[in-house]
C-alpha cells in the first residue's frame, strides 16, 4: 500500500509538472524515473551472478517500461525513450525486442553513440558479429572493432577477425593499437609475412615517436629467423624511447640467445627475408 501511495504521488507530480514544463521535460522526467529501475535491475542482476545478496534488488522493471513507453507518448522520436526501453528489455529475456528499440533509437537519431553501441554489442549476444562490425564502423568506433576482433580471434574466426582490425583502420587511420593484432593474424594464420610487415611499417609511419611498431618488426623478424635485422628493429626502438621499461631486457635476451647464430651469419637485409 505504501509503495502504490508513492507511485500515485509520483504520477500526480508528473501531472502537475506537464501544466508547467511541458512535454519535453515531463519526458526526461519519465526516463530518469525509468532508468532509476532499469539501472536497479542491473544492479541485482550482477549480485546474483557473483551470487552476492542485494540490498538494492532488482528494480521495477514493467514500471520502467510503462515509463518510456509514456515518454514515448510524447514524444515518438524520443531516442533516449527508445534507448531506456532497450536497456530495460534485456534483463526479462527480451533481447529480439530490445534490438528493435535500441534500432529504433539509433536510427531517430544516428548521432546516440550509447543506443549504436548497445546494438553493437546485441548483434555480438545474437551471434552476428557481421552486423555489429558494420554497426561500430557507422560509430567509427575503432577500439571496439578491435575488441570484436580479439574475440573472433578467440574463437578461430580469423577472416573475421581481420576484417574487424581493417575496419578500425579504415575508420580511425592513427589507431595504432589496430595494426598489431592485424599484423600477427596475418602472419601466424593466414603465412602472409609481407602483408604483416606492411602493416607493422604503416604502424610506424602512424606512430613514429612509439617504440611499439619497432618491436613488433623486431619480433616478426625474429619469428622468422633473421637475428640481425631483428636486433637492429629493437636498437631502434630504445632510440625511440629510452626509458620504455623492458626493450632493454628484449634486446640483451635476443644477442644473449642468438649470439652463436648472429656471429656466424652473413649480412641480410630485409628485402632477403621476404
Amino acid at each position: 500500500m505504501k509503495k502504490l501511495s508513492q507511485q500515485a504521488w509520483v504520477v500526480s507530480g508528473v501531472l502537475v509538472l506537464a501544466m508547467f514544463l511541458g512535454p519535453s521535460l515531463v519526458g526526461a522526467v519519465y526516463l530518469n524515473l525509468a532508468s532509476i529501475e532499469i539501472t536497479r535491475g542491473y544492479v541485482g542482476r550482477s549480485a546474483v551472478m557473483r551470487s552476492a545478496p542485494s540490498a538494492i534488488g532488482f528494480g521495477d522493471l514493467p514500471r520502467a517500461l510503462r515509463l518510456a513507453g509514456s515518454a514515448l507518448e510524447l514524444n515518438h522520436a524520443n531516442s533516449a525513450a527508445w534507448r531506456q526501453m532497450g536497456r530495460a528489455l534485456p534483463l526479462s529475456g527480451r533481447l529480439l525486442d530490445a534490438e528493435v528499440a535500441f534500432h529504433r533509437a539509433a536510427q531517430t537519431n544516428p548521432d546516440d553513440v550509447i543506443a549504436g553501441d548497445a546494438l553493437a554489442e546485441l548483434h555480438v549476444t545474437l551471434g552476428r558479429p557481421d552486423q555489429a562490425l558494420g554497426e561500430w564502423r557507422r560509430l567509427r568506433a575503432a577500439s571496439r572493432l578491435v575488441a570484436l576482433g580479439k574475440s573472433l580471434s578467440e574463437q578461430d574466426r580469423w577472416t573475421e577477425a581481420v576484417d574487424a582490425y581493417r575496419g578500425a583502420i579504415e575508420v580511425v587511420p592513427g589507431y595504432v593499437d589496430a595494426y598489431y593484432p592485424l599484423g600477427w593474424a596475418l602472419y601466424q594464420h593466414f603465412g602472409d609475412a609481407p602483408g604483416a610487415l606492411s602493416t607493422f611499417l604503416t604502424a610506424r609511419d602512424v606512430a613514429p615517436r612509439s617504440p611499439w611498431p619497432y618491436v613488433n618488426i623486431g619480433d616478426l623478424y625474429m619469428a622468422r629467423g633473421w637475428t640481425e635485422e631483428a636486433i637492429r628493429w629493437y636498437t631502434r626502438a630504445i632510440e625511440v624511447a629510452p626509458r620504455e621499461p623492458g626493450l632493454d631486457a628484449k634486446l640483451t635476451w635476443a644477442i644473449t640467445i642468438y649470439r652463436d647464430e648472429m656471429l656466424s651469419a652473413h649480412s641480410w637485409t630485409g628485402a632477403e627475408c621476404f
